[in-house]
């Protein structure tokens, strides 16, 4: 029996037929809706949350009727199934995984590159063999490109061969050759019936122990055309790298691992941008991935079971240029993917992306550039050297783990502030101008204002907690779920004005502890990093701020959490995701990937856990600002 039903979207209908019953997501994911699933399914983040509006759903074994008309039943998608044959679900904003993503977006390239990629497209009208001239097909296109475009020593791949009998015959020998740059010559990838030059693409891709962030390019003008991100899929088998590096030590799940980061993370976003740009996927020639060194292990299939003991040394820092189809890339499968050089086992290309874009491999100045992310990295560049760190940051301010924390996209709270002796809230939400302007989650940049505010308007105390001369006082502090238990959560925004109209946007206590862990970490990497090379963060000329959100981060709010040093906003120049800025330049310049493979061989790298002040200045830091105040005299003075 098939089983006919609709998904309600924002701004569109979607139906869909499913052949049996099964998970929303997966029915979601049939339709080309991608739900956000941080927790990868196992129904803890709330991310795929949807409302039940028609139809007989099963959750956990127990059955869910709604009539039309009855109200909407708001369940996890990754836990409910379809069964009945009639059936109607609506997707809010804050669950769904969309192209054009704001923060994730945005980097500013300040390195210079030149527009040469290292693929190109030739088309070709070629003469028919005859009995006096029965030159093979791949031969008589070599012929014609040495002739006319002074090209040698092109070898062709077996996947183009394959295809080209059938392609010469149907084209009437008009053809399309997709080449591709090795280091010994040029490589014949693909032939395409027709002049097809105009349709030349790459694939730039951040790969995020959190997030994975994959940028459309058409490699023709070098212009960046669409960007979608997701949550990487490998959260179902463990938040942070080192669980993965456990999880991954088996043969069986080494290669689960690799498939959660392929198929079901970066293949899905290829597959939206593609639809929403109409191209094949088999169009996309080229590809650059930048990551840590254990995400780029786990896409290759490659064991970082040594990373995760001492003296935590990777299988290769540099695995350099494999094909498409041996890690099973969603594009051509004889295109190359470059993997960005990595420093050490936990220093990895997206550090080396960053040393890139912000210009600290030139050595003018001392500058420090922190990667705020799941697994931070910080770099700090001197005329005397460069030293490199890791510091555990957690998914926290990338939205993950947090009770309505989002992406950066329409709908997140961007902003906020709270007002006066009522603490009133104002907040400011992310919108692509046709959006509705009301709020559904609230991401890492709103995370920080709500930090900074409450502590500035005495709602919560150094520790984290809400102030208990206002608990049962305030009317937005009050007892929230969270899990199977309650604990005290503060009302951001009130149900009846977000987008959805369901639930309240909250912060926990529990929320904030995450949050206070992750920017302890960041801090205490940049102090001992700074420390290790002789320098106090009085001595810093610039500060570079990277990651998904940073750009829009708001600085003096960050210097009041203790996030950030306490030094003239000024010296701050945010750049937002440069992991993915360092991956398109690699993409559209071959010199930038010259420049990067040189990049990764500089840094000396610090071990944070072996300085005997770390535990301590950890603990300092987990208080607001820091528990050693004097550190922050614009916030505590």
């Amino acid at each position: 029996m098939a089983l006919k039903g609709i998904f309600d979207c924002t701004d569109r209908q979607v139906e869909l037929e499913l052949p049996a019953a099964c998970l929303i997501t997966e029915a979601a994911d049939r339709a080309g809706l991608v739900l956000n699933i941080s927790c990868g399914g196992a129904g803890t983040c709330g991310g795929c949350a949807v409302d039940l509006i028609e139809g007989t759903f099963q959750r956990d074994g127990e059955a869910i009727e709604v009539a039309n008309g009855d109200s909407p039943r708001r369940v996890l998608g990754c836990r409910t199934r379809i069964v009945s044959a009639r059936w109607r679900v609506r997707i809010p904003k804050r669950s769904l995984v969309q192209a054009g993503e704001k923060i994730v977006v945005d980097f500013d390239l300040s390195a210079r590159f030149a527009h040469q990629p290292p693929v190109r497209k030739v088309f070709m009208k070629l003469p028919p063999a005859t009995l006096e001239d029965s030159v093979a097909d791949f031969e008589r296109m070599t012929r014609h490109l040495a002739e006319a475009e002074g090209l040698t020593g092109i070898r062709p791949t077996l996947s183009m061969l394959r295809t080209l009998p059938k392609v010469m015959s149907e084209a009437d020998f008009a053809v399309t050759a997709t080449l591709a740059q090795r280091e010994d010559g040029w490589e014949m990838i693909a032939v395409e019936p027709g002049d097809t030059t105009a349709k030349l693409f790459g694939l730039a891709v951040d790969l995020g122990t959190t997030s994975v962030v994959c940028s459309l390019v058409d490699l023709g003008s070098g212009r960046m055309l669409e960007t979608a991100s997701c949550y990487n899929q490998q959260v179902r088998r463990g938040e942070d790298v080192a669980s993965r590096i456990v999880f991954s030590q088996t043969e069986q799940g080494l290669a689960e691992m690799q498939q959660l980061a392929v198929a079901e993370s970066i293949n899905k976003m290829v597959r939206l941008l593609c639809r929403k740009e109409g191209i094949e996927a088999g169009q996309i020639a080229r590809a650059v991935i930048s990551g840590n060194t254990v995400m780029a292990h786990l896409l290759l299939g490659i064991s970082p079971e040594r990373i995760g003991v001492s003296p935590f040394a990777a299988a290769a820092a540099a695995p350099g240029t494999v094909r498409a189809e041996q890690v099973g890339l969603a594009m051509n499968p004889s295109g190359p993917v470059d993997i960005v050089p990595a420093i050490a086992g936990y220093v990895g290309g997206d550090i080396v992306s960053g040393i890139y874009v912000c210009g600290m491999h030139k050595g003018e100045g001392r500058h420090l550039l922190i990667d705020i992310g799941t697994n931070g990295e910080i770099a700090l560049g001197t005329p005397e050297g460069m030293w490199a760190c890791a510091t555990a940051a957690g998914p926290a301010y990338e939205g993950s783990g947090i009770s309505c924390g989002m992406r950066a996209r329409s709908g997140a709270i961007e902003r906020v502030w709270i007002d006066g002796p009522e603490m009133d809230v104002r907040c400011e939400v992310i919108s692509n101008g046709n959006h509705n302007g009301r709020a559904s989650g609230v991401c890492g940049s709103g995370l920080i204002d709500f930090l900074a505010e409450a502590f500035r308007a005495g709602l919560i105390e150094q520790t984290g907690r809400f102030n208990k001369d206002l608990v049962g006082e305030h009317p937005r502090i009050r007892q929230v779920a969270w899990r199977d238990r309650t604990v005290q959560g503060f009302v951001l925004v009130p149900k009846d004005q977000t987008d959805d109209g369901i639930d309240d946007i909250v912060i926990t206590e529990k929320d904030i502890e995450g949050l206070l862990q992750a920017k302890a970490a960041i801090y205490v990497g940049s102090l001992l990093l700074s420390r290790s090379a002789g320098l106090g963060f009085e001595d810093l000329d610039r500060i570079w701020l990277a990651g998904g959100f940073a750009r829009h981060i708001n600085v003096a709010n960050a210097i009041t959490i203790g996030m950030l040093p306490d030094l003239p906003v000024e010296r701050f120049d945010a750049v937002g995701n440069t992991s993915l800025a360092g991956a398109f330049a690699a993409l559209v310049d071959d010199q930038t990937w010259c420049q990067l493979d040189r990049i990764a061989t500089r840094p000396k790298t610090i071990e944070l856990n072996k300085d005997p002040d770390f535990e301590d200045e950890y603990m300092y830091a987990m208080f607001l600002p820091n528990l050693m105040e004097d550190r922050f005299p614009s916030v505590v003075g």
